[in-house]
């Protein structure tokens, strides 16, 4: 499970059905606050994670892991951008 480092709150799984924001609240053994430890739990075989795939890119790639449930996606994250005016 992946826990917020500021509020320690679990993040349930998210995904969208149509247009609906569906989440689920899970339970497992082993709880992260980062996304470093998240991914390393995954890699070591101990389940499941629900990250944005630019964290996991390069190990899609390697072929260290894949994509389950695609069609289970979660929504799009927001993003900001700030730039210099000139």
């Amino acid at each position: 499970q992946y826990a917020s480092p500021t509020s320690g709150r679990i993040a349930p799984w998210e995904w969208l059905d149509g247009d609906t924001v569906r989440t689920l609240t899970t339970q497992g053994r082993v709880t992260v606050n980062s996304a470093e430890a998240y991914i390393a739990c995954c890699l070591a075989g101990l389940g499941l994670i629900q990250i944005p795939a630019y964290d996991v890119q390069q190990h899609l790639h390697a072929g260290e892991l894949i994509e389950v449930m695609p069609e289970y996606r979660a929504a799009p994250m927001p993003m900001n951008l700030l730039y210099l005016h000139r």
